[in-house]
């Protein structure tokens, strides 16, 4: 059994209660779908910087190996083989087909956790 402390219920009685404004609310709830966007702009910002700073690493990473390593020079002849073209366009489209899935999966996951952070 929980003793009571009679100083404690004294002072809950005398705390005065107050009425919250109108909108209360909806000034809460804009406040948290303020908050809310900051964070996803963040998100996309460190994205972003990560992106860049993967791909700097990878430029510097590649020249490095050109300069340092001596990493041999690629001849390519003056006009592919049409089988060659044939290859190439079908790896192109695999990866531009790769590209608008994966466009569209980031798109409909945004969807719905933006449905989720609404309710």
């Amino acid at each position: 059994m929980i003793p009571q402390n009679n100083s404690l219920k004294k002072l809950f009685e005398e705390i005065r209660s107050e009425e919250l404004p109108a909108n209360f609310r909806a000034n809460v709830m804009k406040r948290v779908f303020a908050e809310a966007e900051k964070m996803q702009r963040r998100r996309e910002r460190q994205g972003l910087i990560a992106v860049i700073a993967a791909s700097i690493i990878m430029l510097g990473i590649a020249l490095s190996s050109f300069i340092y390593i001596g990493i041999p020079t690629i001849h390519l002849p003056k006009m592919p083989t049409p089988s060659l073209l044939f290859f190439y366009g079908y790896i192109g489209s695999i990866a531009l087909l790769l590209l608008i899935i994966d466009y569209r999966i980031r798109l409909f996951f945004r969807k719905k956790q933006q449905a989720k952070n609404l309710r």
